[in-house]
């Protein structure tokens, strides 16, 4: 293997924003961040470096401005991989199950007694019992 395969740090990275406000705009902001995050989630990039301007609609908006402006996904290069550009539903439910959302228990134990009926009746079935 040459070294340049050996080093393969240069195949992981991550995109990330840094948002830095005044505690009194804490709850704009809050809201702008929870925007921008949800947006993320489904596969839209907003452009997050504000201008001035922009900062003066987060704050009058009370954070539900949302850039119109987007972000370019990177491009593809050989030997990298996207692991992930969006927020699948399972992903969804995992973190609704996280904070503990009785919907999303009553949901996975519903599903786990189907399957487990449908084996038992597959089972029947085929074994004609």
């Amino acid at each position: 293997r040459s070294e340049e395969e050996e080093d393969s740090s240069e195949n992981y990275w991550a995109e990330f924003a840094v948002i830095s406000f005044p505690d009194f705009e804490k709850e704009a902001f809050t809201r702008f961040v929870e925007t921008i995050s949800k947006s993320v989630k489904k596969n839209r990039r907003p452009e997050v470096a504000l201008s001035e301007e922009d900062v003066q609609k987060v704050i009058s908006s009370n954070g539900d401005y949302l850039p119109t402006a987007t972000h370019p996904k990177p491009e593809k290069v050989k030997g990298q991989v996207l692991m992930k550009s969006r927020v699948s539903l399972t992903d969804m439910m995992v973190e609704e199950g996280r904070k503990k959302n009785p919907g999303c228990y009553i949901f996975g134990w519903l599903f786990l007694l189907a399957f487990v009926a449908l084996v038992i009746l597959l089972l029947k079935t085929i074994l004609g019992l």
